[in-house]
């Protein structure tokens, strides 16, 4: 732990606490059932939509294959014709995408000069974007303005959601943000104007990533310390089996890029049901100081498990008791206590995010479809066996174990990366996707342990946001193939830094027992004690104007004497 860092009491990562592997220890006021798996529901949800408009971007503005336009003149001629006519090759043999001869059967006499008007083939991606408003070649800047606008929104949204969500609470910027999304995910599948299609595409952008810190930090803390990592696990999981469905069945419209926006917009719909399904975290409301706020979700939740109310009750008491003792951390994401994690894991996200987009998820290197099935159900696989042994293995140990992996497949992909698809190479891609998966699972589950509830979300937002600016970068490089190896190179030995890095970071993250709605570790009835500090802390002072009556009275009855009353004042006869 660096140094200055509070003493935690949290979960320990190299050598797990009890409270990860028994059932009974850290048990939280409201129990373990149906309010879970409702918030289980409500993060898969709004992950799925986030990552769905990140790759929605591929569908609607992928650039597909591109060629000069043919003359009315060469109409006849086919696609090959006509490239083999006109068409000159580049520096790497290959037919130029914006250059054409003048004339076009001038052969080697003619000159070469830069077209303006664009043919695409529209059997890959269907008509989207790039086609609709020719956003190639001279106008490609116009495609990467697109691109950094898209991924700027988020890049601003979701850390800033996360600092919003540690201010105002977790439900209130769900709420908040559902109905931007619809508005903007229908307003996307209508523009005529490229301008506007900028603008609405950005808001979409922004609005579905506001959505992610907020629900994954109150998955965080509304989870039992031995329920974190299966119910991460199960959200995972969720998300990448559903997103290649879904993308699959949006890519089988008929092609056009509206149809696929609103084929997006059936999955968006699911949004609504956040309004049924999310609540306010309960350690959030307790570390505010908002205890009867937080007493209320606790019964509501303790109902929903079934939960006896009269213990829950106890239980709550407790966990007040035990927030007048231990107090949360009231620092936020950038504190001077957490200098060095923060930097760490900063760089940490920004790694992830370079080879997320070089290899694993998308199409940085190509493999076939078969290979990213089975990569995909392997993935869901390592994620479920991860889920299951991770308090056997400690998270921040399966963290540096990951990144070495992940580190030593990208060298040897590197190592035998050829331009041809081979079968190393898909043996290759498949365990780095494995890898990124897991790595990425493991260490976000890491960042939501190493900052209090105060920084929980604006952690979370911030990893998330640095990992969409390390995508941008790699694809606004475009590689070009030849540099392909070099570049996955590089990727390792970034790789192979994280992992180091890996070992700096705390050894301890605060478990969602900790989140000053658990009872304490022995768990139990509350002491003596314990309910006597919790009372305290509830106690008003009394008002001095009975007491001012009461000794007026007294006054009198020894100067005048006793009044003849009955027993009782209000009963006078």
């Amino acid at each position: 732990m660096e140094a200055g860092a509070p003493e935690s009491r949290g979960i320990a990562f190299t050598e797990p606490s009890p409270s990860l592997k028994t059932r009974g220890a850290g048990e939280l006021a409201y129990g373990n059932g149906l309010f879970q798996l409702l918030t289980v529901v409500s993060t898969a949800i709004g992950s799925c939509l986030y990552l769905l408009h990140v790759e929605r971007f591929r569908l609607t503005a992928g650039v597909m294959d591109h060629w000069c336009e043919r003359p009315v003149a060469y109409g006849n001629l086919s696609v090959d014709e006509w490239k083999w006519l006109a068409i000159p090759l580049d520096e790497h043999g290959e037919r130029s995408h914006c250059l054409v001869r003048d004339p076009p059967d001038g052969g080697e006499d003619s000159r070469v000069i830069r077209c303006s008007s664009w043919e695409f083939d529209l059997a890959s991606l269907g008509n989207n974007a790039v086609s609709e408003w020719n956003l190639v070649c001279n106008r490609s800047w116009l495609h990467s303005l697109l691109r950094i606008a898209h991924a700027l929104g988020a890049m601003i949204a979701l850390p800033a959601a996360g600092v919003a969500a540690d201010k105002v609470g977790r439900k209130t910027v769900t709420f908040l943000t559902v109905p931007v999304v619809l508005i903007a995910g229908v307003a996307s599948s209508l523009p005529k104007d490229f301008h506007f299609y900028v603008g609405v595409g950005t808001a979409l952008s922004a609005a579905t990533g506001a959505l992610v810190p907020p629900l994954w930090a109150l998955l965080y803390e509304v989870s039992p310390a031995h329920m974190v990592a299966p119910y991460a696990g199960a959200t995972s999981i969720a998300v990448v089996v559903m997103i290649p469905a879904t993308l699959l069945i949006a890519s089988l419209t008929s092609g056009e890029w509206k149809s696929v926006q609103l084929a997006l917009m059936v999955p968006t719909a699911l949004l609504l049901a956040l309004y049924y399904t999310v609540s306010e975290s309960p350690a959030w409301l307790t570390g505010r100081g908002r205890i009867a706020e937080a007493e209320h979700v606790t019964l509501r939740a303790a109902r929903l498990n079934r939960v006896d109310l009269p213990r829950s009750r106890e239980k709550m008491v407790k966990a007040v008791g035990e927030r007048q003792l231990h107090k949360p951390y009231g620092d936020g994401f950038c504190a001077a206590r957490f200098r060095l994690r923060t930097a760490l894991s900063c760089y940490m996200w920004i790694v992830i995010g370079i080879a997320k987009e070089n290899g694993h998820i998308r199409e940085g290197v190509q493999v076939s479809n078969s290979t990213i099935a089975v990569s995909l159900a392997l993935s869901a696989a390592s994620i479920f066996a991860g889920s299951v042994y991770l308090p056997r293995i400690g998270v921040k140990r399966a963290v540096v174990i990951s990144g070495i992996i992940y580190s030593a497949s990208t060298a040897l992909l590197a190592a035998t990366y050829m331009r041809e698809r081979t079968l190393a190479r898909d043996v290759f891609v498949t365990v780095l996707r494995i890898a990124g998966y897991s790595t990425f699972s493991v260490f976000f589950l890491m960042t939501a342990g190493m900052y209090p509830v105060t920084a929980r979300s604006a952690a979370l937002g911030t990893a998330l946001s640095l990992i969409r600016f390390g995508e941008t970068v790699v694809q606004l490089l475009a590689t070009p193939q030849h540099l392909k190896r070099l570049f996955i190179a590089v990727t390792a030995l970034l790789t192979a830094l994280y992992a180091a890095a890996a070992e700096f970071l705390p050894e301890e993250l605060q478990g969602a027992a900790q989140q000053m709605t658990a009872v304490a570790n022995h768990g139990g009835i509350p002491s003596g004690l314990d309910l006597r500090r919790a009372m305290q802390a509830t106690l008003e002072p009394l008002s001095k104007k009975p007491m001012e009556a009461r000794q007026k009275k007294a006054f009198e009855e020894n100067v005048r004497g006793p009044r003849k009353t009955s027993l009782w004042p209000s009963r006078q006869r």
